[in-house]
């Protein structure tokens, strides 16, 4: 892969308020939303540790490393990441597959006045052959539904940043698919899970 690791720094500290806040609502609306699914949980749908990814974001952005500030999250659920990324100014949007994530993602990011789109559908580009999973099992990775970046009016070259939060057995996955689909110079953000967080930026094409 052309990938290489991109070394963050973990600053520490109080998040602002409206960040605070807003993980609150989305906390909030999660918890509800699980609640009311019980009896139909969607898959893999778990959130991640939003302190240790708004300050990841805020380091990349000051990092001198990004080509620009075009956004997107990888599997948006609530839109939560994506939302940050807009509090730090990037041009935030976010894919997902799931119609009631959709929904709940775009109510939450309406109340609190935030511009970002969310767009339904898979974050594998249509053009693309997606990598092999390297895992048995994985069924709730789509590898079917169309893609969403039609309804963004974008492509995968477009995204400076991208975040994903794989299940374990996806992170190979999503490191390839990022390698075959971003242009050179874009970075992955993903959460690993367990107080990890990893970035790579694609150096070659």
């Amino acid at each position: 892969m052309g990938l290489r690791e991109v070394k963050l720094e973990r600053p520490h500290g109080p998040l602002p308020r409206p960040v605070s806040d807003f993980l609150q609502a989305a906390r909030i609306r999660t918890d509800r939303f699980q609640y009311l699914h019980r009896d139909q949980p969607i898959h893999a749908f778990v959130a991640c540790d939003y302190q240790q990814v708004f300050f990841a974001l805020q380091y990349l952005k000051h990092s001198g490393q990004l080509p620009g500030r075009q956004f997107c999250e990888w599997g948006s659920g609530f839109g939560v990441v994506a939302g940050m990324a807009a509090m730090h100014d990037f041009l935030a949007c976010g894919i997902e597959v799931e119609p009631l994530l959709v929904a709940e993602s775009r109510s939450l990011l309406q109340e609190f006045k935030l511009d970002v789109e969310i767009a339904e559908g898979s974050f594998i580009a249509d053009h693309i052959t997606p990598p092999r999973l390297q895992q048995e099992g994985l069924t709730w990775v789509d590898l079917n539904s169309d893609a969403g970046y039609r309804q963004l009016d974008l492509e995968p070259i477009d995204f400076d940043l991208c975040f994903v939060y794989p299940w374990p057995g996806e992170d190979l996955f999503v490191r390839e698919l990022f390698d075959r689909m971003a242009a050179p110079g874009a970075l992955l953000l993903a959460y690993l899970g367990a107080d990890e967080i990893a970035c790579w930026q694609k150096v070659s094409s």
